[in-house]
């Protein structure tokens, strides 16, 4: 049997895709994001207004804030890590902040 590929009667809805992956483990956080890492940052907040653009962040408006902030923590939350694309950062480079937590 051909399968259809234009067949949309059995794709899922984005939520039912999301809702099946599974977060990864702390310790399981990829090299290249490790390898990419600041050091100089001790929040979240502090790493997105240090090396985020001010013209792609804070220049939004404050409701952009607050909708980068929430994904930021909800990576967090989620892998133990956020990241800013090259594109958005001051240095030009995939950049990446990891969330140390006390056992």
């Amino acid at each position: 049997m051909q399968t259809n590929l234009f067949d949309t009667q059995n794709l899922q809805k984005p939520q039912q895709v999301c809702d099946q992956v599974e977060p990864i483990v702390r310790h399981e956080i990829p090299d290249y994001i490790t390898n990419c890492a600041v050091t100089d940052c001790k929040s979240v907040d502090e790493f997105a207004h240090r090396y985020r653009k001010i013209d792609r962040f804070t220049q939004r408006g404050d409701d952009y804030v607050k909708a980068v902030m929430k994904t930021h923590n909800e990576e967090l939350d989620r892998f133990g890590y956020t990241c800013i694309s090259h594109h958005d950062n001051v240095t030009g480079k995939f950049i990446s902040y990891i969330e140390i937590r006390n056992a």
